[in-house]
């Protein structure tokens, strides 16, 4: 068995389903180091992480078993939990042992034997609505849980207590707990979203190869898109294949794949010509939502190259968004960059069939310079039709 060390650093992404298990799949355990909010405070300790490769040799899921509860005052019951991540380091579930089971505490207003409301502490086991509300808890990677800490969640002891290991549970947080057992969604969703998951996506990243990346890319699940857009960029994966598939995850659409998309062809495409080329081409062919925020993105650039305006205005004809064709006229406008070229493909939407469309482009080739020999003629043709069907300029 293969055992690896890393250094864990706390990473987290956005909430995700797990990949397909594969039936024959492998696994192999890496030492890790990490730590745990209510176990360490001299420095993270040494576990033992699981990871499940699928038959292509990838991570597929990760695992490791976890007390599940902290308990100070000895007086709840352990059972041990397996938790299980996917292969970037995203909570999928967690499993009890055969016979096992997780307990809260009964608060003395529900107790009805006169033995129960004597004693200090009333254990009862996890009911099937309990459990669901946990897994719920444990996928919130934004949980107000993050921003709670020991003290003050086992605070304010006193003759009622809820679980045993704490007092009432604060309000701010009732909602975010199984009642009864906050520390024990305290201490699952700490080892859940902890730094194990950070360790299980860092894990991942150090096994990348480019088969893997591709195949994330073209993921339908939107959290291993982004992993492989960020591992392409970091690690200066430039080939024309990784370039492709870039552009392609762009033209679908979603603002943090072109964010991420587009930071990954500064660097892969130094040369500007190339740049505003491949973007341009990304641009063409598109969806609208591809389109309209990649415009409004370069609206904020200083400056931009013709070969932009040249590659966008190829493809101008075949756009049929009025919105679109705006913002790309009003970018040509403000950054004066208007070719003979351009000219005659904004010519083009003259004739096209939405009167706003054409309207558009006649106010942005009537306010250049004298038009060309080729233009000056189409737009009196415009002109006249216009007038003949009574619609204003």
């Amino acid at each position: 068995m293969r055992v690896s060390w890393i250094i864990v650093v706390p990473v987290f992404l956005t909430a995700c389903v797990p990949l397909m298990r594969q039936a024959d799949s492998r696994t192999v355990t890496h030492r890790i180091r990490a730590r745990h909010p209510s176990l360490h405070a001299d420095g993270p300790q040494a576990y033992s992480l699981r990871e499940v490769k699928d038959k292509s040799g990838s991570p597929s899921e990760y695992t490791m078993t976890v007390d599940s509860v902290i308990c100070p005052e000895r007086v709840c019951l352990l059972s041990t939990v397996r938790l299980t991540w996917d292969a970037l380091g995203h909570y999928q579930r967690f499993e009890l042992p055969q016979g096992e089971h997780l307990e809260k505490g009964l608060p003395a207003d529900k107790r009805k034997a006169a033995a129960d409301l004597a004693a200090p502490w009333k254990g009862v086991p996890f009911t099937e609505a309990d459990y669901r509300k946990l897994d719920a808890i444990l996928k919130d990677e934004h949980s107000l849980l993050s921003q709670q800490n020991l003290a003050g969640l086992s605070g304010g002891r006193g003759k009622d207590l809820v679980d045993g290991i704490t007092g009432a549970t604060p309000a701010s947080v009732r909602d975010a707990v199984v009642e009864g057992a906050s520390l024990t969604c305290f201490n699952l969703w700490h080892w859940a979203n902890g730094e194990v998951a950070a360790a299980a996506k860092e894990l991942t990243h150090q096994q990348c190869g480019a088969e893997m990346l591709l195949r994330f890319l073209a993921s339908d699940k939107p959290h291993y898109v982004l992993f492989a857009l960020e591992h392409l960029r970091l690690h200066r994966v430039f080939d024309p294949q990784a370039q492709e598939a870039v552009c392609a995850v762009m033209r679908g659409g979603g603002r943090e794949r072109i964010d991420l998309g587009l930071a990954y062809l500064r660097e892969a495409l130094p040369d500007s010509d190339a740049f505003y080329r491949t973007v341009g081409g990304v641009i063409n062919d598109g969806t609208g939502e591809c389109r309209t925020y990649l415009l409004d993105r370069l609206a904020s650039e200083k400056s931009l190259r013709s070969t932009l305006f040249d590659t966008l205005g190829a493809g101008l004809p075949n756009w049929a968004n009025y919105y679109e064709i705006h913002l790309f006229l009003r970018l040509a406008e403000k950054h004066g960059t208007v070719t003979p070229r351009l000219s005659a493909q904004v010519a083009q939407l003259l004739e096209n069939p939405n009167f706003f469309i054409a309207r558009r482009a006649y106010g942005f080739l009537s306010g250049q310079a004298a038009p060309d020999a080729q233009t000056a003629p189409r737009l009196q043709a415009f002109r006249d039709k216009a007038a003949r069907d009574g619609r204003s300029l």
